[in-house]
């Protein structure tokens, strides 16, 4: 259903939520593994992304509940991956404006999905947030994709850009590349399920060139 929104270019936005935004969306001091800090105004503006995006009718999608076909996009063992690669050969042909939002260890997607690209630092994106929305919302035209790996600032970002222009289409990507751009082998325990390897990455998306 989803490749076909894609194909048929019918809007959505599929959005992750995890521990780490509730964490900080309730107040808790620390950081996630990757070096993101929990910060009062994160945790504002990640609320109120969150409101909206209910009300946007957004696919949000919990860690401890990743239901069919989004657990697919995640590349996770024990999926359909060739379910998954279709579903990305459909973004990656379609000739409607891409954009890939994320940092520059995962710059190599934006060539795999054919899309324009925006670097975000690895952690504390949330402190460059003006200077990151402005050049996204330079690229926001209606029909576009809209892809993103930018750990929990993504969820701000996400609902300004259906704010700006509601006729996009959202993937809130997030470290579902990983693997296949640097080599990490993360292990869900939330999903207790593990990335496909590098290796098997490639394999997979070996013709996407």
């Amino acid at each position: 259903a989803l490749q076909k929104m894609i194909e048929n270019n019918t809007p959505f936005a599929f959005v992750k939520r995890g521990d780490a935004e509730d964490l900080c969306i309730a107040g808790r001091t620390g950081e996630t593994f990757d070096g993101q800090r929990y910060t009062t105004p994160l945790g504002i503006a990640m609320k109120n992304a969150f409101e909206f995006l209910r009300k946007h009718g957004a696919y949000i999608v919990s860690f401890a509940d990743y239901p069919l076909p989004f657990t697919m996009l995640l590349h996770q063992v024990g999926n359909d991956m060739q379910a998954a690669k279709s579903f990305f050969g459909a973004v990656r042909n379609s000739s409607h404006k891409k954009v890939y939002v994320g940092p520059e260890r995962l710059s190599p997607l934006a060539q795999v999905l054919k899309a324009e690209y925006i670097t975000v630092p690895l952690i504390q994106a949330f402190d460059r947030y003006d200077e990151i929305f402005g050049e996204l919302r330079s690229k926001i035209v209606d029909g576009g994709i809209y892809m993103f790996s930018a750990g929990m600032p993504a969820k701000v970002l996400i609902a300004d850009a259906l704010k700006f222009n509601p006729n996009i289409t959202i993937l809130d990507l997030g470290s579902s590349f990983d693997s296949l751009c640097y080599g990490s082998t993360r292990w869900n325990t939330a999903t207790e399920s593990s990335q496909l390897s590098q290796e098997e990455m490639k394999a997979l998306y070996a013709d996407f060139k």
